[in-house]
């Protein structure tokens, strides 16, 4: 005869205590950082964002003034030669 024996197959792990008001704290925690840590991170992206097309702008700005101001300094330069002519 074959004899079976019946032995518990479950490891023998101690009961942990459950504290769910510090389990919903730390959860609570969790999830305020997972919200707040990407929009940090979106916030920071913007700014720095920002401040680069913010000095593209100035940059294009002043290479247009010095653009406009070479024709108008020739105009200006010819109108005085017009008026010391006549």
């Amino acid at each position: 005869m074959l004899l079976v024996s019946r032995q518990n197959t479950e490891p023998d792990l101690p009961v942990l205590s459950r504290n769910f008001l510090v389990t919903r704290r730390v959860l609570a925690v969790v999830l305020v950082l997972a919200v707040l840590v990407p929009l940090g991170c979106v916030a920071g992206y913007e700014y720095f964002d920002d401040q680069r097309r913010s000095a593209d702008t100035s940059d294009v700005v002043d290479r247009l003034i010095r653009v406009a101001q070479e024709p108008a300094l020739k105009i200006v330069d010819m109108n005085s030669e017009i008026r010391r002519s006549c």
